[in-house]
């Protein structure tokens, strides 16, 4: 089996309601994961401050390729890094409500395409617009020592949540990564940790999850990204490898074995029964 391993890097920020603080404070964090010389850099969804709950908050989610979406683009191609840029709220032309969109970068700082959340979250289905289109995402690795693409998916917070359907489809589709740029809230840990383990369980996917850190009307959101692998070994029971940051501000950097768990997953999906051979009855 060949070598196929990338090395990710994971910004988790302390997010406060000042802008030019927070961007200063991400790029502090994206600057010094780029010396680590990463293949790859995610944030979190809403790294940016908006409290939902104020009246003004329309006036604060930013136009189409806005101010974040800049500043993520020129750090790409300053720091020559591919960047998943977390989740950004977002007004497009001809809509109504905005999007929630989380875009990738190449090491040019090239947009490749954007994500936008299908699955919306209670009140988010009265405030976005929800998105109609899964996208897989290539990257290539090029160094002395490796030469190859590698597939990916973005799956933002309830889109990884809330079924395996966008998971599964993820990889059925040539996913071998799922990045999912989230923001959960302190009370939703314990189901968040179950969600990502589960899902990396039932695809036999690496999964990268990565939250903020922020606080408002009583809501904590403590960070404690998650990272969960499939290190070399018995095909099953097969070995999970659970990472949980703590809640402080930082960079995580991992090696991610790609080629074995796309072997096992090949096995595992040879053993799905699809649901339309299944017949239901009721008594």
């Amino acid at each position: 089996m060949k070598e196929k391993r990338i090395k990710v890097a994971l910004v988790q920020p302390k997010v406060c309601p000042d802008d030019n603080e927070n961007l200063d404070h991400v790029y502090s964090l994206v600057k010094k994961a780029s010396q680590q010389k990463p293949d790859i850099i995610c944030l979190p969804e809403r790294w940016f401050f908006i409290n939902p709950y104020e009246t003004n908050v329309r006036e604060k989610i930013q136009d189409e390729r806005g101010i974040q979406y800049q500043n993520v683009k020129k750090w790409a191609s300053e720091l020559q890094i591919p960047i998943i840029s977390g989740a950004i709220w977002e007004w497009r032309n001809g809509y109504d409500k905005p999007f929630v969109t989380s875009y990738f970068f190449d090491e040019r700082g090239n947009e490749i395409g954007r994500q936008d959340k299908i699955q919306l979250y209670k009140g988010e289905r009265k405030a976005f617009e929800p998105g109609k289109k899964l996208n897989i995402f290539s990257s290539h690795v090029d160094d002395e020592n490796r030469s190859f693409d590698f597939f990916f998916a973005i799956l933002i917070c309830f889109d990884l949540h809330i079924t395996n359907t966008l998971s599964h489809l993820s990889v059925k589709n040539g996913a071998e990564i799922l990045f999912s740029p989230t923001l959960i809230i302190s009370k939703g840990e314990r189901s968040w940790e179950t969600y990502v383990r589960s899902r990396a369980l039932e695809n036999r996917v690496p999964i990268l999850s990565v939250n903020s850190i922020m606080e408002y009307n009583d809501r904590k959101f403590r960070g404690k990204s998650k990272i969960l692998s499939f290190p070399k070994g018995p095909i099953s029971p097969v070995n999970l490898d659970y990472i949980c940051l703590d809640d402080s501000p930082q960079i995580f950097l991992k090696e991610i074995e790609l080629e074995f768990p796309n072997y096992i997953r090949k096995k595992r999906m040879r053993q799905f029964v699809p649901v339309h051979n299944i017949e239901v009855k009721k008594f």
